[in-house]
């Protein structure tokens, strides 16, 4: 039983309390004006001045009439829940059946012995917290539209995230029908999420995504032949502010494959893909996906990469970059020379991958255990004969001397073990080769924890009979000063680019046989990375600037 309790002022020195007993308030009776009125002893007929009812819903389940959410008589108010109800479930009476669309409620406490359950084609929409001591299933969908939330363990058939700020599961999920994410996030933590072989998730963006901070995974089953053949999406991220996703396409067996991404590139990882290696901080993405199959064997897949400008680390070169892939305890990079799509965010594929773990992106330009002055070549009888110089090795294992006939596919001509010296030291090779077509040459230096690096590269034309043009960093550490090499003096072109390959400057230079030096002037220009383009009568040239 409830009462209204009711002021009257009727003079300046007189208050009298009305107190209106055995009038029962409810929640439909919200809006209504109420006012008191007195006769006889301190004024005939005076009356109060009006006032409007409020009166909370308390949200009480008691189920007295059938199961369906949808009727008010099954509420201890007589009133169908709104988005500020809090929401009590007991055991005692019929169980709720969340069975409109538009099923709403604030905090929702399912106690012991409890059972709430969202039919199929309907949904229920909780704005604030849920405590489950009960049963909660959902054959319809779950909506979690507040700011932060956390979502009961279970399976789901349907489950949107929306609303604003980050939710947490408490304990691993499984969506067997379509997770939507539509705005906010939706943080693992220590637990799994998995998208069933039925499932899917839609949307997925830089307002919305997976973050996988602990040591939680995203999972989806039946991606390849027979399954889902097309491009399927992992959003995924660290944090509400950084999205990095990884997009796949299976051509091979059906399998369930899971990601989660971390900070960092390290330079070496456990069988699980964890990290036990220090971290990589220059000429990379500051990422790794960790990517992983049910089934090993059987899969042909083509992963997609995206990052932010934000993640790359000093010397990172968007125009010349590849994707890698961590496999028996060494990094092994995909195509190079690839140049990111996108503007901010940027993306990169790898095709044919057919095993997993870690993967990484970086760039030409990765820190070498070879101070290398020079590295040149010239026709000789019988092929080409490269030469180079180095200073101050160490940690070296060897040198890998590579050929392509398009710049691009690699194969190995040769091998030579370092002499390991702190000073100056001259090397040579010899590679039988025909040059009746252009042939490019590199050189692969690897240091004893199986890192490398590549030089630049060189190239011959088909009979030519002049040396190829060399350029190369002298010092090492001072990318602005560039030793140029020409068999005879040749007018050279060059051209200067910033990092977002923006054009700074174009300008040609006479230069004279032998060994010219030169610097490169950025004077003007920001800290940061360049790209500088030489052009010379047989030969082009990328080189990469730092700017201090």
């Amino acid at each position: 039983m409830s009462a209204i309790l009711i002021q009257a002022r009727f003079y300046s020195y007189t208050s009298i309390l009305i107190l209106l007993m055995g009038f029962s308030a409810n929640a439909g009776m919200n809006g209504y004006s109420y006012q008191s009125a007195v006769t006889g002893f301190l004024a005939p007929n005076a009356s109060s001045n009006s006032a409007t009812l409020k009166a909370p819903a308390s949200g009480k389940w008691l189920g007295t009439v059938n199961s369906n959410w949808s009727n008010t008589a099954n509420w201890r108010d007589g009133v169908l829940p709104t988005a500020s109800t809090d929401v009590v479930i007991s055991a005692a009476g019929n169980q709720p059946v969340a069975d409109v669309i538009n099923a709403v409620c604030n905090n929702l406490t399912i106690c012991a012995g409890a059972a709430l359950f969202i039919s199929s084609g309907n949904t229920l929409d909780i704005k604030g917290e849920v405590t489950n001591n009960g049963s909660f299933t959902v054959m319809g969908e779950a909506q979690f539209s507040g700011s932060t939330q956390t979502l009961p363990a279970g399976i789901y058939t349907n489950l949107e995230i929306s609303g604003s700020g980050t939710k947490n599961l408490a304990g691993s999920v499984t969506v067997n029908g379509t997770l939507t994410l539509t705005n906010g996030y939706l943080q693992l933590g220590n637990n799994d999420l998995s998208i069933g072989s039925g499932g899917n998730i839609s949307n997925g963006s830089s307002s919305s995504f997976i973050i996988t901070g602990g040591t939680g995974i995203l999972k989806q089953a039946n991606i390849g032949a027979g399954g889902r053949t097309g491009l399927i999406l992992f959003p995924v991220g660290i944090s509400s502010s950084s999205y990095t996703p990884i997009s796949m396409r299976n051509a091979g067996t059906c399998d369930e494959f899971s990601v989660h991404v971390i900070k960092g590139i390290h330079n070496a990882y456990d069988e699980e893909g964890d990290p036990t290696g220090a971290v990589e901080t220059n000429f990379n993405v500051d990422r790794t996906w960790i990517l992983n199959e049910t089934t090993p064997g059987g899969s042909n897949t083509t992963l997609s990469f995206q990052w932010n400008a934000l993640d790359e680390h000093t010397g990172f070169i968007r125009i010349n970059c590849f994707a890698s892939h961590y496999v028996r305890n060494r990094w092994q990079e995909g195509p190079l020379n690839q140049v990111a799509a996108g503007t901010d965010p940027f993306t990169l594929s790898l095709a044919n991958v057919t095993s997993f773990s870690p993967f990484g992106v970086g760039s030409a330009g990765s820190i070498s255990p070879v101070g290398l002055n020079i590295f040149s070549g010239k026709p000789a009888e019988g092929g080409v004969q490269l030469q180079w110089q180095t200073e101050n090795e160490w940690n070296f294992t060897s040198f890998e001397i590579q050929r392509s006939t398009d710049g691009s596919n690699y194969v190995v001509a040769g091998n030579v073990a370092p002499l390991k010296s702190t000073g100056l030291q001259d090397y040579f090779f010899t590679d039988p080769v025909s040059l009746n077509s252009t042939v490019y040459y590199r050189l692969k230096q690897i240091d004893t924890d199986n890192r490398f690096v590549y030089s630049p590269a060189i190239q011959f034309s088909g009979n030519q009979g002049d040396e190829a043009v060399l350029v190369c960093s002298n010092p090492p550490a001072n990318r602005s000063h560039l030793t140029i090499r020409l068999s005879h003096p040749a007018k050279t072109c060059f051209s200067l680019y910033d990092n977002s390959r923006t054009l700074i400057r174009i300008w040609q230079q006479d230069l004279r046989a032998g060994s010219t030096a030169m610097a490169i002037n950025l004077d003007g220009q920001a800290p940061g990375l360049y790209l500088l383009e030489v052009q010379g009568p047989n030969s082009h040239r990328q080189i990469n600037l730092v700017k201090k």
